[in-house]
């Protein structure tokens, strides 16, 4: 795909794709479920929108790829779904349809574990002209977490290796070299969000 669609962080709720500044246009959708249904993904009709229908079909798609199934078009579901669309494979029908994914939750009294308490850290932390464009991998252990949103800025994305903890009532991105260097991150986020 020329642009990547990111559904999830970009998004309106109900709203079409091309009414959404930063998000893939209406044609660019049809043509990702014109792929999703002829890879038997089961997209729904042709209508330029990212509804339940397609953002199901795409999860449907990454579990057969191999590919974490987020239902998010990044970089590797792209290049994948335009390999498969020329090949046509992997398909859907090679594989079953996954069941619903339930956000996990976990860490200490219940605190969230998910992308989106995530993004919305992340969300406090950009510049003028910046945006979330992927939500990225992420890992919890108690009140620390670890996130690698994708940032755009000036049509420039790059993924941004965030340390967060937890204030009580959300998460807050922290000075990574302050905490790392400090010792106190549990070693599961250490690993991720320490190393450069």
């Amino acid at each position: 795909m020329p642009q990547q669609l990111y559904a999830r962080t970009c998004l309106k709720k109900g709203t079409p794709a091309d009414d959404n500044a930063g998000t893939s246009d209406a044609a660019q959708v049809e043509r990702m479920q014109r792929e999703l249904n002829a890879l038997g993904c089961n997209a729904g009709n042709i209508d330029g929108k990212v509804g339940p229908n397609t953002v199901n079909a795409l999860k449907w798609f990454q579990t057969a790829a191999k590919l974490q199934p987020d239902g998010i078009v990044g970089p590797l579901t792209s290049a994948a779904l335009t390999q498969a669309a020329d090949t046509g494979s992997p398909n859907c029908r090679q594989t079953p349809k996954p069941g619903p994914v339930t956000p996990a939750s976990t860490g200490v009294n219940g605190i969230p574990c998910t992308s989106a308490v995530f993004q919305t850290a992340a969300q406090a932390t950009l510049n003028p002209g910046e945006r979330i464009v992927l939500t990225g991998p992420f890992q919890c252990a108690g009140p620390w977490a670890y996130n690698q949103p994708t940032i755009t800025s000036g049509g420039t994305d790059h993924p941004v290796k965030l340390l967060m903890r937890w204030n009580r009532t959300a998460w807050q991105v922290v000075d990574r070299n302050a905490y790392c260097e400090g010792g106190t991150v549990p070693a599961v986020v250490a690993k991720l969000a320490c190393q450069t």
